[in-house]
Parts: structure tokens; sequence; C-alpha cells
């Protein structure tokens, strides 16, 4: 089952890495890679689309008889809806903030409850502010920073 968190830990780090080479730039949101791409774009919602149903059995079997079960099909389910309706830039715009917005509350709901990783993320997005202000982007990066902490946050939760 671990080998589909390696999965989706190896697709997020290999897109973000090629989306920050190829247009030599740290884009301003995960979400702003979609745009980034152009005619590409649909490789944004692959990546997101397979992130998101490779940790699906991961959290399904990790909260097995929680509480907090449903959590296991929501953020999965919001993370391929934040995929699915990747415009933010016009009239869409309301449908994809309040998808993204609410994966990102589903994913802080597992790693503070579940995971109780709170320290874990906050040194997470401590390093990656430290890491912008190094490279004089932390004004416009600073929501890609806080995306990037909260996944890796969730790799780093489910295979500690």
């Amino acid at each position: 089952m671990y080998s589909f968190v390696f999965l989706s830990f190896f697709i997020y780090i290999l897109y973000n890495l090629i989306i920050i080479t190829k247009y030599e730039q740290t884009p301003s949101s995960l979400s702003e890679t979609y745009y980034m791409l152009q005619k590409k774009g649909y490789w944004f919602q692959i990546m997101m689309v397979i992130i998101a149903l490779s940790l699906m059995p991961v959290w399904v079997d990790t909260l097995d008889g929680s509480n907090l079960q449903f959590l296991a099909f929501l953020c999965p389910a919001f993370i391929i809806f934040t995929g699915l309706a990747p415009r933010f830039k016009n009239e869409e715009s309301i449908i994809h903030t309040i998808f993204s917005l609410t994966s990102a509350m589903c994913a802080l709901l597992l790693i503070i409850f579940i995971y109780q990783s709170t320290i874990l993320l906050c040194m997470n997005l401590l390093t990656l502010v430290l890491v912008l202000l190094i490279i004089g982007k932390l004004k416009k990066c600073w929501l890609y920073g806080v995306e990037t902490s909260i996944f890796l946050t969730i790799y780093e939760s489910i295979l500690y």
C-alpha cells in the first residue's frame, strides 16, 4: 500500500521540479502551474487526480474505525475536484477556490488530529518560508510554499 504513497510523492516532486526548471520560476501557487502549461494544462489535472487516488487507500486504512473516517474520502475528492476545476482567473474561480480551500482544510485536519504532526507542519512551513526569503520570492510565492508544506507534511506523516 505504501507503494501508492511513494508513487504519489514521486509524481508530485517530479511535476514541481519540471515546472520550476522548465519555466525557470517558482509558481505563485500549485494551481498557477495549470496556466503556465497553457495548452498542456491537462498535466496539472492528471497529477492532482493521481495524487488523490493514490493517497486514498492509505487514508482509508489509517482512518478505519475512526470518527474522522469521512476525511479519507473527502480529502481526495476535493483534491480531485480542485484538479478538475483548475481555472481560478475567470468566472469559475469561486468553484476552484472552494474546492482548494476545502481540500486544504481536510488535509490540515488529517495532519493535526490523525497524524498529530503539527510540529512537522510548522517546521516545513518555516523551512519553505526561509527558502523563499533567501531566493527573494516570499511575496509572490507564499501560497505555493503553504501548499507544498501541506503536501510534504502529509507524505512525511504517512511514511513516519
